[in-house]
């Protein structure tokens, strides 16, 4: 089987966006704050702003996944010191 980075290039950019407002804000901007600078770079694209994250964090991500039938989500904590992304990938979707 091969071990392939699903959807590398829209994560790669989407992450370069992550780090470019992360860059720009800091870790201690509001989320309208750091909402309405990636909206500037990505239309449509919607985040929230906690503190830690959390497994609920990660399972509501699982939810979207699911219920929009898409394959890949990620989730980011812009309050910690260092911007660490995490890819979170829908198992129950195949890519062909």
């Amino acid at each position: 089987m091969e071990n392939k980075l699903i959807f590398s290039d829209l994560t790669y950019k989407i992450n370069g966006i992550l780090f470019k407002v992360h860059n720009q804000l800091g870790r201690y901007g509001n989320e309208k704050q750091y909402g309405d600078l990636i909206e500037k770079y990505l239309k449509d694209f919607k985040i929230k702003s906690r503190r830690i994250i959390t497994k609920e964090d990660y399972y509501q991500v699982r939810r979207y996944l699911d219920a929009l039938k898409l394959k890949l989500g990620i989730i980011v904590n812009f309050r910690n010191l260092y911007l660490r992304p995490k890819r979170i990938l829908n198992s129950s979707i195949r890519i062909i």
